[in-house]
Order: C-alpha cells, then structure tokens, then sequence
C-alpha cells in the first residue's frame, strides 16, 4: 500500500540520492526474495517467519571504504523535510561493512520477530541508511503481515485539567491507536461542564502510527468543581470518530493545581491543641516530681 508520507520522504530522498550520485563510491542493489518488491528505493515487503532482507554493496572506487549501516523510523519535519528517528525499530543489521576497492559484498538484514507476533492490518515502515560520512542512501521499507486494507483507529487515552504558565487548559490525550499513518486529520474538540462549553479546532498533516498526540484547548475562566464533559469528532479522509471522556474535578484538586494548601479544619486544630496541652501538662508534672525528689534527698 502506498502511504502519503511514505511518498513524500521517498520523493525527497530519491532527489537528495540523485543528487550525491557523483559523491558517493558505492551502489546498494536489492536482492528480492519471495513476497518482495521494490520501486524507487521502497521495499514492499510480506512478513515471513525466518525471511530476511538481503543487499549487495558495491565499491565503485579504487579504495577501502566504510559503510555505516542504520535503520531509523522515518518522519517528516515541519517543512516538510523527511528525518530519521533513531528508536525501536523492527530491522537488525550490520553497524558497520568495510569494502576492498572496487569489491563487493552481501548483507543480511534480519525483521525482529518480537514486531511482528501481534497481528495487524496494514504496514509498519522503517528506514535503511547506507552511510559514508555524511552522505547516505536510503531505502524504506514497509512490512505487512497481510494483504488487508489498512484499519485505522483512534482512541482517547486521557483528558485532564492542567495549568501551563497561569494559563488554564483541558488536556486531551489522543492515541493512532493502529500500524497506519492517519493523513490530514482534523479534530474538533468540545469541552462541556456545568455551565461553560469551549470548543477549539487541530489539524495535524500526520500521525505516526501507534503514536500519541496531545490537544490543549484553552480555558476562558478557573476551573470550578463538578465534571467535565470532552466532545472530540477526528476526521481523516476515509473514516470519522465521535469520540467522549469525561473527568471529575473536586475543590481539592482545584486547589492542588491552582498551589493552595488545604486549610487546617478546626477539628484537627483542636486535636494538635489538645495534645499539646497533655505533652506541656506531663512536661511540668515531671519537673515538679523531680524537684520533691531531690528535696528530699537533699535532707537525707
């Protein structure tokens, strides 16, 4: 399945390869097995228990050289640019491959099989980084398990009252709760209590998969007690989510975000009162029985 974001990082990537042609000393030829497939630096790939992914490296120059080897979960930044995250990802490979001039070799790359123990629809995307120095090549590589469609889905995971710079917010906890990336999602956010109702808009190019994102929506006023009711409609192109959470804020929480310590009730005033009164009343028994008693040893 072709992905909009996988499109996007492959299009740059394929001109920024291009571009350090001339650059680089080596080429990175795939070599497929069943089940597998490339077009234009993307492997598409079905899981197979014990199947591996396999490159030759070839040295074009008259010279040792090093490949650094990286697999990177891929990403695009604010403008657009494609970025490699380093984390988890489900690839193992080699760190490091060093070539004779103008010789070859081939490389396993073996899937994690903890990844893929789940059962998923839709695919999960990683990068392949052929290094030397700062220049690279770049495959990725989207693995899935079966030929179904993509299934998306969205969960709340939390909504909560939060203060950010004396500022009040409602924070609301979303998950992709699914192996697809969600493109052009709008959320539609409504915050209802007892007698206020705010509302604010998101819209996010993407969302990773099994990611989290967070919505912050503003309150006009302090929170006051009772329970909060959140709205949430999240729409992408192919599906729409109405979905609710709702929490409960008491005095004392409100107290506690706003920095107030709870007041002493007179209840346990009086008790520390109390207890006082016993320790100094004991305090001066003592003196007194210890002052008779050396008196009278004093006449002894």
């Amino acid at each position: 399945m072709k992905k909009i974001l996988t499109l996007l990082i492959l299009m740059v990537s394929f001109f920024a390869t291009k571009a350090y042609a001339d650059k680089l000393d080596f080429t990175v030829t795939p070599i497929l097995e069943e089940e597998q497939s490339v077009t234009d630096q993307t492997i598409s790939a079905k899981y197979q228990a014990q199947q591996t992914l396999r490159f030759n490296l070839q040295n074009n120059s008259d010279n040792t050289i090093d490949i650094n080897i990286k697999t990177a979960i891929p990403d695009l930044d604010n403008d657009g640019n494609p970025i490699f995250t380093d984390g988890h990802t489900f690839l193992d490979s080699p760190s490091t491959i060093t070539l004779p001039p103008n010789g070859s070799q081939e490389i396993t790359i073996n899937y994690k099989a903890e990844t893929f123990k789940k059962d998923f629809d839709g695919e999960v995307t990683n990068a392949i980084l052929f290094c030397q120095g700062e220049k690279n090549i770049t495959y990725l590589v989207n693995v899935r398990k079966n030929d179904n469609k993509d299934t998306e889905n969205i969960v709340i995971e939390k909504s909560e009252a939060v203060i950010l710079n004396n500022k009040y917010f409602i924070r609301i906890l979303i998950k992709n709760d699914s192996n697809a990336w969600l493109n052009n999602v709008l959320i539609d956010s409504h915050i209802m209590d007892q007698a206020t109702e705010q509302s604010d808009t998101h819209q996010f190019s993407h969302i990773a998969p099994n990611s989290k994102i967070e919505i912050l929506i503003p309150m006009s006023e302090k929170f006051k007690a009772g329970t909060y009711l959140t709205l949430n409609t999240v729409q992408t192109a192919s599906r729409t989510w109405n979905l609710e959470s709702q929490f409960k804020l008491s005095t004392e929480k409100i107290d506690e975000l706003n920095g107030i310590e709870a007041p002493i009730h007179k209840g346990e005033h009086s008790k520390i009162f109390y207890f006082v009164s016993i320790l100094f009343f004991l305090l001066v028994l003592t003196i007194i029985l210890q002052f008779n008693f050396i008196q009278k040893h004093n006449r002894i």
